[in-house]
């Protein structure tokens, strides 16, 4: 059953309803503006289109701005300005798909953050009914199967009865998977404590972090892990070199742990990279922590930090990911801004030999973008128009500016980078209300899921037996 959503609801209600009621948001669309501007979308002439006034698309989004809240698995509001970032004084309604592109794409798009994940060599995917698959590399149990050795296509993995996955995580040799609940599971290797468990051990199967309660954010590094709860407060574990952790030292943690720095902030999102973690705040506010060495923490110098310094310059952010030693996010205006190791392109600044510690933007990105995402020596970024524009050196492929991946060009909801392959979330109009899997960059231990005769492949190239449901009804 659809629930109508409105900005008065509980955030721990919104936070446990179903993926479904994000139709819902597509369906306020229709009724808030086909009244006014015309029903049938046949009847709007594509080349002349309608105006609609800001005031009335800016109304839709405050009223039900909470959809989009439900629409990431959250239990947080979305500030106003990002929304609002995506209006102008005036937009062109050429048909109802322009309201879907406008508003519900962006729910799809927040969505597919945490659909799927790339670890080094390993990748895990939300599959039908909140399952999760995983292939690849299998030693120390990074997939959860119960074994180690290596798996060549999606074989799902067993989490126990009534566990339904809102987001998945992977770092170098372990992987994390958030609950509808707000608990958190872990599988794979534990010799830092990244599990959170309390030990060195490697879990071959998922286990429940126990101490871990309403997460409604999560993301790790290659040794370290970070998650955020419904009240924004942050907590890390694992790896604690170069402060990583953000505690004020360089120790290990095996049990989670809150980072103090951050107790008067409200933390949305997290990710880390190797030594450093990076976290946005409910106010748009970007802050950085741990290893400095190539200038990936943003704040102009190369010296680490051990407690969260926020990012000058960075403010209105709406997303951020951390690759093995650089950093990207985007901006509320659909701007990219990359700092850190550059040396192979993925900064995507032209230039492949200079680090740089200050956030810079890619000038040569042409489109607005709303997601990012960044691997070893590779970044990826979705526009808000569903195209996918990636950058640095992915197997053989180097590129120093971005450029549109082949095939990828429209209908595109998700990506995730690993060591040296990529995982793309795909809507084709032939596909029907799914989204499909399409993988591409190096597949030696089977971390494509394309079979064992797949060494490398280029452009994406879909995966077989992965196909996720969505409750949209249309085409974008």
């Amino acid at each position: 059953m659809l629930l109508p959503l409105s900005s008065g609801w509980p955030m721990h209600v919104l936070a446990h309803l179903p993926l479904s009621d994000i139709a819902r948001a597509e369906i306020t669309c229709r009724e808030f503006f086909f009244p006014r501007y015309g029903r049938n979308s046949s009847s709007v002439n594509k080349k002349c289109g309608v105006a609609v006034p800001r005031g009335d698309l800016l109304t839709l989004v405050h009223r039900y701005a909470d959809a989009y809240a439900v629409a990431t698995g959250s239990s947080f509001a979305v500030p106003r300005h990002v929304v609002a970032a995506y209006m102008h004084s005036e937009v062109l309604l050429s048909t109802y798909m322009y309201v879907y592109t406008c508003v519900a794409w962006q729910l799809v798009a927040v969505r597919g953050k945490g659909l799927v994940a790339a670890g080094s060599e390993h990748t895990l995917v939300i599959t039908g009914g909140g399952g999760v698959s995983c292939f690849g590399r299998g030693a120390h149990g990074r997939l959860g199967l119960g074994r180690t050795e290596n798996t060549h296509r999606p074989t799902r993995v067993l989490l126990g009865t009534g566990v339904t996955v809102t987001h998945v995580s992977a770092g170098a040799e372990h992987s994390m998977a958030l609950t509808r609940g707000g608990r958190v599971m872990v599988w794979g290797g534990g010799w830092y404590g990244q599990l959170g468990l309390g030990d060195t051990t490697c879990q071959p199967r998922p286990m429940r972090v126990p101490t871990l309660h309403g997460v409604v954010a999560i993301g790790t590094g290659l040794q370290h892990s970070v998650a955020a709860t419904m009240e924004g407060r942050v907590y890390t574990w694992g790896d604690g070199r170069w402060g990583a952790l953000g505690h004020g030292d360089v120790g290990r943690c095996y049990v989670p742990t809150a980072v103090s720095e951050l107790a008067s902030e409200r933390v949305i999102r997290v990710d880390g990279g190797s030594g450093f973690t990076a976290v946005l705040t409910r106010d748009a506010t970007m802050f950085t922590w741990g290893i400095n060495l190539h200038g990936q923490l943003g704040h102009g110098d190369r010296e680490d930090r051990h407690v969260p310094t926020p990012v000058r310059h960075m403010d209105r952010c709406v997303d951020l990911a951390c690759g093995y030693y650089h950093t990207v996010a985007v901006k509320s205006t659909g701007s990219v801004f990359t700092w850190g190791y550059g040396a192979r392109g993925q900064l995507g600044h032209a230039v492949c030999d200079d680090d740089v510690d200050v956030p810079t933007w890619v000038s040569e990105l042409p489109a607005r973008c709303v997601r990012v995402a960044a691997g070893e020596q590779h970044t990826a970024a979705v526009s808000a128009a569903g195209g996918l524009y990636s950058w640095g050196t992915l197997c053989s492929d180097m590129y120093a500016v971005p450029h549109v991946v082949p095939g990828c060009s429209r209908g595109i909801v998700g990506c995730a980078t690993g060591e040296h392959h990529s995982m793309v979330l795909k809507r084709s109009p032939g596909d029907g209300p799914v989204l499909t899997l399409h993988a591409m960059g190096a597949g030696g231990v089977g971390q494509l899921g394309l079979g064992m005769d797949v060494l490398e492949s280029h452009p994406p190239t879909r995966v077989a037996g992965v196909s996720i449901p969505t409750s949209f009804k249309s085409q974008v």
